[in-house]
C-alpha cells in the first residue's frame, strides 16, 4: 500500500461519529513528534476513499500544528466500524466515547444516555441499569453498547430512581456508588417501597447506614434498616 503525503490539511475529513479530539493528548503527541519529526512518515495517518480518517485524528492534529506533512496512506471501504476497531486497540474507548459516537449519529437511546451521566453524575453501570440495559438478543449488556444496540426501556422510571438515589445521597455519602446504587434499585423497585420511610429510617438510625462490600450486602443491610423498629406488619418488606 502507498504512502502518500501531503501539507494540504483541508483534504482530512473527521468521520461521524468518531470520538472527540482530546487537546492534552494532541499536545502530548507533538511533543513527542518534535523529537524527531522524521517518524511520523512511520506511522502514517489511514483514510478511506472519501479522506475521512480512519485512523490517526490525533496524530493528524500534532502535525497540523507542528506545520508538518501528512503521510496517509488510503483504505478504501472503510467506516465507523473500523475506527472504533482500530481505535481501541490503541488508546481505549470508554462508554463515554461509544455514547458520544452514537449520539452524534442521532440514535436517542444513546443521547439520552448522555443527558443521564450529565445530569445524574452516575457510574456507568449504574446509568445503563436504571435506563433498561437490554441483554436479551444475544451479548452481554457491555458488548451491546459498544456495538450501538442499547435500549432505554423507562426513561421516566429511571429519572425517578436518579432523583431519589440522589435524596438517599445525602444521610449515606457513597450512595452513588454502583453496589449501593443497584440495591436501591431493587429496593425502589419493591411493592411496598415508600421513600419517606426509608429517609426517615437512615434521618433516626444513621449508625446502621454503613459501608458494604456488594450489592447483596446492600440489599441485606437497606432491609434491615427499613424494617428497623417497625412493628406495623404492613410497613415491613423483604427486598433480600
Amino acid at each position: 500500500m502507498q504512502i502518500l503525503n501531503t501539507s494540504d490539511y483541508s483534504l482530512f475529513k473527521r468521520i461521524s461519529g468518531n470520538r472527540v479530539v482530546n487537546k492534552a493528548h494532541v499536545k502530548k503527541l507533538a511533543q513527542s513528534i518534535a523529537e524527531d519529526t522524521e517518524l511520523s512518515a512511520y506511522v502514517p495517518v489511514i483514510v478511506n476513499d472519501k479522506m475521512q480518517v480512519i485512523d490517526g485524528q490525533h496524530r493528524l492534529e500534532a502535525l497540523k500544528t507542528l506545520k508538518l506533512p501528512i503521510y496517509y496512506v488510503k483504505a478504501g471501504g472503510l467506516g465507523l466500524t473500523d475506527v472504533q476497531a482500530l481505535n481501541t486497540r490503541t488508546k481505549v474507548w470508554g462508554p463515554m466515547d461509544f455514547a458520544k459516537s452514537y449520539a452524534e449519529l442521532n440514535k436517542k437511546d444513546y443521547i439520552t444516555y448522555l443527558a443521564f451521566r450529565n445530569k445524574y453524575k452516575l457510574p456507568h453501570n449504574v446509568t445503563m441499569s436504571f435506563l433498561g440495559k437490554n441483554t436479551g438478543g444475544g451479548g452481554s449488556s457491555k458488548e451491546m453498547f459498544r456495538n450501538g444496540k442499547f435500549k432505554v426501556l423507562d426513561a421516566i422510571l429511571a429519572a425517578q430512581l436518579c432523583e431519589n438515589l440522589l435524596k438517599v445521597s445525602k444521610y449515606y455519602p457513597r450512595a452513588k456508588s454502583q453496589e449501593f446504587a443497584l440495591a436501591f434499585k431493587t429496593a425502589f423497585s419493591h411493592p411496598k417501597y415508600s421513600q419517606s420511610q426509608l429517609i426517615e429510617q437512615m434521618s433516626k438510625h444513621p449508625k446502621l447506614v454503613h459501608d458494604c462490600l456488594s450489592t447483596e450486602d446492600y440489599l441485606r443491610m437497606l432491609e434491615t434498616l427499613y424494617n428497623y423498629h417497625q412493628k406495623d406488619e404492613s410497613k415491613r418488606a423483604r427486598f433480600f
